[in-house]
């Protein structure tokens, strides 16, 4: 390879990365990080207050047909079993962040995997609750101070 090659393709990558992390950034403001980028994706669900730490947690309870008072919480982890535990909450944040229609194929599936984690209950809808969780660290422990429920999303599993 040319020594001038060599050179433009240094000066094209000395350019390129610094655009590239600032298109990021603008984008990272305004939509989710654009992916697969140069950077890590952001940290988003993790605030740090003076002396409190706080965490956007996601749960997901799913309601019983039989008892509709009564609430089943399932891990997102066991609900999405085999997805990646560095991209759940990234997934959670584009799937899962505003009340939207599924379709009835989404809703088959739900059903479908809570037939496998639940085989003895038949369930009417499927909830999934956006907290603020918030911690104080302590010389030798760590503890939840409160929890604030931000959004509800409710999922039926009947067809429509």
């Amino acid at each position: 390879m040319e020594s001038k090659t060599v050179k433009r393709i240094f000066l094209f990558f000395i350019f390129y990365l610094p655009f590239q992390y600032i298109l990021v950034g603008v984008v990272g403001l305004h939509y989710s990080e654009p992916w697969p980028a140069f950077v890590f994706p952001g940290f988003k669900t993790i605030y740090s207050t003076e002396g409190n730490v706080e965490i956007d947690e996601a749960r997901f309870f799913a309601v019983p047909g039989s008892k509709p008072g009564e609430r089943i919480e399932i891990a997102p982890s066991a609900l999405f079993e085999g997805l990646p535990a560095s991209q759940l909450q990234g997934f959670l944040r584009s799937n899962f962040s505003d009340q939207r229609k599924f379709s009835d194929e989404a809703k088959e599936w739900f059903r479908n995997r809570l037939d496998r984690l639940y085989p003895d209950e038949n369930f009417s809808s499927l909830q999934l609750e956006w907290s603020v969780v918030s911690y104080r660290h302590d010389e030798n422990s760590v503890s939840i101070t409160g929890r604030e429920t931000s959004q509800t999303i409710t999922i039926p599993l009947g067809f429509e």
